[in-house]
């Protein structure tokens, strides 16, 4: 029997006087690649910041069966949740070393420990990343591992925030916004693989993305908005 890892109830997001998302209920259990998608300004984001406690809704949020809607965002990360945006995702000015420090640090709390590659004898925490080595050399950034993250070109971005997102050990839901967008086919395919890899250590992903050619033979089941409503596609 597969794992709950998230599940929202009854779901409700109110903009001002608004309603933009209207009582979602969703199940993403171990295993389980759901695609999501809507026309823009149907609710998609707004849905994923709801989850992560970016904005305040109603209904009920469970985490591996814990209630964490009035958990503070950094609880829910602390729990296992993660997010790729729909833009950004990398500290620009620090170097990709750093982020992939960072993005291993159990707790954000301990920032000062994640920065010690600034030390050249100090540990490379991001050594300790399954296959990071590879995915930095295959993506062409290996030779830039010391250098600021915003000097990558758009799509190496992408991709170093997508590396960073999956080598965050505790994670046990995605949410991904986008994760091709601005990626070349090669990059795609790594990011794919980090997808599979994610769903075979039992990990949950809720993934919002048209081009759903490369995920296709992935996804459980497809969902979309409209109006902020759920429907099955």
């Amino acid at each position: 029997m597969r794992q709950k890892m998230l599940e929202i109830c009854d779901l409700s997001v109110f903009l001002g006087l608004r309603q933009v998302v209207r009582r979602v209920s969703l199940r993403l259990d171990g295993g389980q690649l759901v695609s999501m998608i809507g026309e823009n300004g149907s609710g998609k984001s707004t849905l994923l910041d709801a989850i992560c406690g970016f904005i305040p809704c109603t209904g009920q949020i469970l985490l591996t069966g814990s209630d964490v809607r009035a958990e503070p965002s950094h609880c829910r990360f602390a729990a296992g949740l993660s997010r790729l945006f729909q833009r950004g995702g990398v500290f620009r000015t620090l170097t990709v070393a750093q982020n992939l420090s960072i993005a291993t640090t159990p707790s954000p709390f301990r920032l000062r420990d994640a920065l010690l590659c600034l030390n050249p004898l100090g540990p490379k925490l991001w050594d300790g990343i399954p296959n990071a080595v590879d995915y930095l050399r295959r993506s062409g950034i290996l030779d830039r591992i010391h250098a600021p993250a915003g000097r990558l070109s758009h799509g190496q971005q992408r991709f170093l925030a997508s590396l960073c997102l999956f080598s965050r050990v505790h994670s046990k839901v995605y949410l991904l916004d986008e994760p091709f967008a601005g990626l070349g086919d090669d990059l795609q395919a790594l990011v794919v693989e980090m997808i599979e890899q994610a769903l075979a250590a039992g990990s949950a992903l809720l993934v919002v993305e048209h081009e759903l050619c490369r995920l296709r033979s992935l996804v459980t089941w497809r969902v979309g908005l409209e109006g902020g409503r759920l429907r099955a596609v």
